[in-house]
């Protein structure tokens, strides 16, 4: 396998957590500019997984691969899961089991999205459908009023799998923090739930921001780190 690379809140966002940050992490895409978190027990899932991140990237189909959200190092064995957009505009969702087996799995069609236009791709990994395999599945909406749609089909892994319980920081807008596959743009926020629809466990939202290099999750609790040249925008 090769890996390239609201302070207050509603009631709503506290019952059902919705991607609709007004502020913005700004990344430059430079070579140390993403978002880090240190690992967590809610953020060593195992087992079913749902990923979903609401961002601006300039170019939706960039020259290098751009992350979204990933707890995975530049090396194994201790990696777990990343999300990320590759240069021709598809959705990757890729992971490591226990047993160091590595995955990418590609979403089978290109997100649909214009450069410069705020979109919100997903990915979910059923690590066993109840027939022998396990499977993921994409997704796409224009905005948190919208249903998901499925991006594309399907995609069967061949097998039951499982998610290493790595030790691995969580990084926003790159795959393995300071200098893989940072992203050019905009994210509004990016979370992950333990369970297909299941319970937040990670919790990226830039209207958290307050203040300095550092904003606090005020659903899940986990510091955020801002590295290199990001800023929280709410121009």
């Amino acid at each position: 396998m090769s890996i390239s690379p609201s302070i207050t809140k509603s009631i709503t966002r506290n019952v059902s957590p919705s991607l609709d940050g007004v502020a913005k992490a700004v990344f430059p895409g430079a070579s140390g500019d993403f978002i880090s978190t240190p690992d967590s027990v809610a953020a060593s899932i195992t087992g079913d997984i749902d990923i979903r991140g609401d961002l601006e990237p300039d170019d939706w189909s960039a020259a290098a691969n751009q992350g979204i959200i990933s707890k995975w190092s530049s090396a194994g064995p201790d990696r777990a899961y990343l999300f990320y957009i590759d240069t021709s505009g598809f959705l990757h969702f890729g992971w490591e089991q226990a047993d160091d087996t590595a995955f990418d799995k590609i979403s089978t069609l290109a997100v649909s999205f214009l450069n410069g236009i705020r979109g919100q791709p997903r990915a979910t990994l059923d690590v066993d459908n109840g027939g022998g395999d396990a499977e993921v599945k994409f997704y796409t909406r224009n905005n948190a009023s919208e249903a998901w749609v499925q991006l594309g089909t399907t995609v069967l892994v061949g097998a039951t799998t499982n998610i290493r319980d790595s030790t691995d920081d969580i990084n926003v807008g790159a795959i393995t923090g300071s200098t893989t596959s940072q992203l050019i743009g905009l994210i509004y926020s990016a979370q992950i739930f333990n369970g297909i629809e299941g319970a937040l466990a990670v919790d990226f939202n830039a209207d958290d921001y307050i203040a300095g290099k550092t904003l606090t999750s005020q659903e899940t609790g986990e510091v955020y780190t801002l590295n290199g040249n990001v800023t929280i925008s709410r121009a």
